[in-house]
């Protein structure tokens, strides 16, 4: 069982080009205070203004049904990630205009966060 990478969000400092979306084979879900995309490949990718350190905020990955959870967060764990809860809003400023995330998730930290 294995895991896919099913969503991206990050933090960029300019506005995203539109046209790069289209040229590259992108498809724009909306525009309306961030930017959501999918890829050619069927990734979603949602960014947003601001200013961050590190500009991917977080990344989602799928599970296969019956006991890919567990395989998962077996997985994540061996790579030194550790669980921290549901993911939150950093800053509302930036934020507020992004859809909450689909619930139960689960949050995996790892470094200095």
């Amino acid at each position: 069982r294995g895991l896919r990478l099913s969503f991206i969000q990050i933090a960029t400092p300019t506005q995203l080009r539109q046209f790069k979306i289209f040229d590259t084979g992108g498809e724009l879900l909306n525009g309306y205070g961030f930017y959501e995309v999918k890829s050619p490949s069927g990734v979603v990718a949602r960014a947003y203004i601001g200013d961050r350190r590190d500009p991917v905020e977080f990344i989602a990955l799928a599970a296969e049904q019956d006991g890919g959870i567990e395989d998962a967060s077996q997985q994540l764990k061996s790579l030194g990630l550790q669980m921290a809860g549901q993911y939150q809003k950093r800053n509302m400023d930036t934020q507020k205009e992004l859809p909450r995330l689909p619930t139960p998730n689960e949050l995996y930290v790892g470094g200095d966060v």
